[in-house]
């Protein structure tokens, strides 16, 4: 090999020398500059979680017919799943007893007393004695009294309206001679009260019925049975 070939190889290869060098600077790797693999790692996007489940009961948002919806929002509430709420059944107020009187006021009776067990409402059981000018009677009955009205309120005042229905046992004396008579006895009435307070009130009673005689007369065996009228209007208090 001339002189002059050995000097173009050493030149030749200074200057493969000189490109390669010059290639890995303006090429960094990214093992030589950590920091820039860093930052472009960190600024790529990342994927946004899942929203989260929205229960059926809770309310939904829709913008106003109009409106451009941003800011203003309604609030659609969804119908509850299942049976609606119950509501608490208003009190009841069942009537102990009554305690009544009547005073010129019916037939055959002039003045009389009488007394009711209504606790077990509507079912009534009555008993009261009367007397008059010629005759003394004792009776006991019992049956239905049928509510009518009750305009009573939360605190259990107020008027109520009754129907009784009530059959039973009377028995007539004669002051003079000491005739008696058993007669069955049966009435259909009105009950009107006003209650101040849940047991306690004002009442007023009207009845009207038949006295249907069972027996002949002790001084007149021969007598049969006999029909008389049961009138009789009654006010007293009822607890």
């Amino acid at each position: 090999m001339t002189r002059q070939q050995i000097i173009r190889s050493v030149a030749l290869a200074a200057a493969l020398v000189s490109l390669s060098a010059s290639a890995q600077q303006g090429i960094p790797s990214a093992e030589s500059n950590p920091q820039s693999s860093t930052a472009a790692t960190r600024s790529a996007p990342s994927e946004a979680p899942p929203p989260p489940p929205v229960p059926e009961d809770a309310p939904t948002t829709t913008p106003p017919p109009g409106a451009s919806g941003e800011g203003r929002t309604t609030v659609e509430q969804r119908p509850r799943l299942g049976p609606p709420p119950t509501q608490a059944a208003p009190p009841t107020f069942r009537p102990l007893f009554s305690l009544r009187a009547a005073f010129y006021s019916g037939f055959p009776d002039t003045f009389g007393l009488s007394a009711s067990l209504t606790f077990a409402h509507p079912f009534e059981l009555e008993a009261g004695v009367s007397v008059t000018l010629l005759l003394f009677s004792a009776y006991v009955r019992g049956g239905v009294s049928w509510p009518l009205i009750d305009a009573r309120n939360a605190e259990g005042m107020g008027p109520t309206l009754s129907l009784p229905v009530l059959v039973g046992y009377r028995r007539l004396t004669v002051w003079n001679n000491s005739d008696r008579y058993d007669c069955l006895n049966g009435v259909v009435g009105l009950d009107a009260t006003y209650w101040l307070a849940p047991h306690f009130g004002f009442q007023a009673q009207l009845v009207g019925g038949a006295l249907l005689n069972l027996s002949p007369s002790t001084n007149d065996p021969s007598s049969g049975l006999s029909l008389l009228p049961d009138v009789r209007l009654t006010v007293g208090l009822a607890f």
